[in-house]
C-alpha cells in the first residue's frame, strides 16, 4: 500500500474512532525536518503520529527525534504502519479519551 493511500485510511479511522477532533496532515512542503505527518487535537489533548507504508520503512533520525521530544512533551507519539494500525490507534483512542 501506498504512504499516502495509507494516510488517508489513518486519518478515516481517526476522526471514526475519536468524534469530534481535528486531524492535521503536516504538509512536506513547509515542515520542520522529521516533523511527524499528523497532528491530532482532541480537546486538550494531542497526539502527533509519523505515518510508514511498513515496518521495515525508513525512518530518520530527525523523526525518532520529533516523536521522542513530542512524548516527552506529553504527547502520544508514534509511527503507525499497516503491520500495528489497530494498537496504535486504540492507544491513541484510550490516551487522548481517559481523561474522561
Amino acid at each position: 500500500m501506498r504512504e499516502n493511500v495509507f494516510k488517508a485510511k489513518v486519518i478515516e479511522k481517526l476522526k471514526k474512532a475519536l468524534g469530534p477532533c481535528v486531524v492535521i496532515k503536516i504538509s512536506p512542503v513547509n515542515q520542520i525536518e522529521g516533523f511527524p505527518d499528523l497532528l491530532i487535537l482532541y480537546e486538550e489533548r494531542w497526539a502527533a503520529l509519523e505515518v510508514k507504508k511498513s515496518e521495515r520503512a525508513y525512518a530518520g533520525p530527525n523523526q525518532e527525534w520529533w516523536i521522542m521530544h513530542l512524548g516527552q512533551m506529553g504527547a502520544y507519539t508514534n509511527f503507525i504502519y499497516p503491520e500495528n494500525m489497530s494498537e496504535v490507534l486504540n492507544e491513541v483512542q484510550h490516551a487522548l479519551q481517559s481523561h474522561r
